[in-house]
């Protein structure tokens, strides 16, 4: 009498709402009132009316099991959440590489300026993110609701190994990206983090204590063939060392609880964990001003340009995102004697910063440079320059992995555009082979072109059904030829 499959119902007499609700609804409702199931259109406006409860029954999944009556076609109704990640899948290898290219110019220009993090990125995991999705699945009507909803696909994290050089790590950002929204952390909620519903224990300590920026990648930081990076939003999450450690555990225990909800006694040791970060935290501080105290004595050599660039901001505090080239500055000044706290304060004596142009770097170096006028000085800060961009430039390209996926993603999305224009023109639509003799009688393609289409389909075949890899130049050439193809076309077409 009836099937039980799991279909969405679409009616086919002009009737097209999508109805999502339960088997159990459904054998309910007709046990109640089986005159209302008698027509389509009846059936129609009683599971409208059945839309929400059914929701509220299955958030997870879109699923309609009805009865099979005369003149109703079944077909399955794509789920927005599963079109979405869908998409997402084929371009995460695109937010991993913004997300690259975001921590890249981060790093090295925190290194050079002397600030000591750690800075790692990530595209977001599609298992994790499906499960964020389905949380906030009431909120989506469309795709563009996802897109707009979600902040972190490209995500990086800023670890601080002092917490107290914050604000230098805000003011970095500022130069490079422009901020969209700034988060502190612990907000203020009703519901602390640390406390779930219906738990009776009131936390002593705050708990997670970072700064969140919501930013893009100014479009003039990138070269040429990388602007389309700055088109999408990149989250920065700015903490120290043990603020972030701390909040992967505590993440795993209080929000995905894999064991169940925490008891009362784990909520209590999690709150007693918080304090001892925050006392960490507060112990980092210290140690921070324990270290530029002793590298502030007159006589000592500073061992490296993290103790240069501390002592620097001591003497301007209100430059912090003016320190500049501190790596090549070190550099030079260790060249030439001077790199010592007495030292420097002998070329900082004529300097009044912050200055509008030029960086605290820059101008300790004009004055140096008038002190020691070997030229062969002016050549070594040259070269130390063009040393650590070298070392920027490294770290900005991309791994072998993820050189591949881009350049695989590119030659697949061609492939298909060139194969979708020879399926209107020569193929089979029972068969599915291509039928060269086509392409040549109807003057389509010359026998170069038939060569490089055989060629093109030979590694589209070897990529897909097997594990081989392509050099980067192998890559280009490919979709090269693939364009020139597509051009063809779409001129004979025309």
């Amino acid at each position: 009498m009836t099937d039980r499959s799991t279909f969405c119902l679409k009616v086919s007499q002009g009737i097209k709402s999508r109805i999502t609700c339960t088997w159990s609804d459904l054998v309910s409702l007709y046990a109640r009132q089986p005159e209302s199931c008698l027509s389509l259109q009846s059936w129609d406006t009683r599971l409208i009316k059945l839309r929400h409860l059914a929701r509220k029954v299955a958030p997870w999944d879109i699923i309609c099991r009805v009865p099979v009556y005369p003149k109703v076609a079944l077909t399955k109704m794509p789920d927005i959440i599963d079109q979405f990640l869908a998409n997402y899948s084929r371009q995460q290898d695109y937010f991993q590489v913004l997300a690259t290219r975001a921590a890249g110019l981060l790093s090295h220009r925190l290194k050079r300026q002397g600030v000591q993090v750690i800075v790692s990125s990530r595209a977001k995991d599609i298992d994790r993110l499906r499960d964020k999705l389905n949380k906030r699945r009431s909120k989506y009507k469309t795709e563009q609701d996802i897109y707009d909803d979600l902040l972190d696909l490209a995500g990086v994290r800023i670890a601080l190994y002092f917490p107290g050089d914050i604000e230098r790590v805000k003011n970095t950002i500022e130069e490079l990206f422009d901020v969209l929204n700034t988060i502190e952390h612990p907000k203020p909620r009703k519901d602390d983090a640390n406390k779930k519903e219906g738990s009776s224990y009131e936390p002593e300590f705050k708990g997670y204590k970072a700064t969140h920026i919501i930013a893009r990648i100014k479009a003039e930081t990138l070269s040429e063939a990388d602007k389309r990076y700055s088109a999408d939003k990149v989250e920065i999450q700015i903490a120290s060392i043990v603020m972030h450690a701390w909040a992967e555990v505590e993440h795993d225990i209080i929000y995905k609880q894999i064991s169940g909800a925490p008891s009362v006694e784990e909520q209590m040791i999690i709150d007693e964990i918080n304090g001892l970060v925050l006392a960490a935290e507060l112990a980092l501080k210290r140690l921070q001003r324990a270290l530029e105290d002793r590298t502030s004595s007159r006589e000592r050599h500073f061992d490296n340009h993290y103790e240069l660039a501390a002592y620097l901001m001591r003497k301007f505090p209100d430059a912090s995102s003016k320190l500049g080239r501190v790596d090549s500055l070190f550099d030079v000044c260790r060249k030439a004697g001077f790199d010592t706290a007495g030292s420097i304060d002998e070329l900082v004596t004529d300097i009044d910063m912050p200055n509008e142009t030029a960086t605290v770097a820059e101008r300790l170096l004009d004055k140096l440079f008038e002190r020691n006028t070997d030229p062969g000085l002016i050549a070594f800060y040259k070269e130390s320059r063009a040393f650590h961009d070298q070392a920027t430039m490294q770290a900005l390209s991309l791994d072998k992995d993820t050189q591949h996926g881009i350049f695989l993603f590119e030659f697949l999305k061609r492939w298909n555009t060139l194969e979708e224009l020879l399926v209107k023109l020569t193929l089979d639509s029972i068969s599915r082979r291509l039928d060269l003799t086509k392409l040549q009688k109807a003057g389509l393609f010359s026998d170069e072109d038939i060569k490089k289409l055989l060629n093109i389909r030979y590694h589209r075949n070897r990529l897909v059904h097997s594990d081989i890899e392509l050099t980067p130049q192998e890559y280009r050439e490919l979709i090269k030829h693939i364009a020139e193809l597509i051009d063809k076309l779409h001129v004979q077409n025309s």
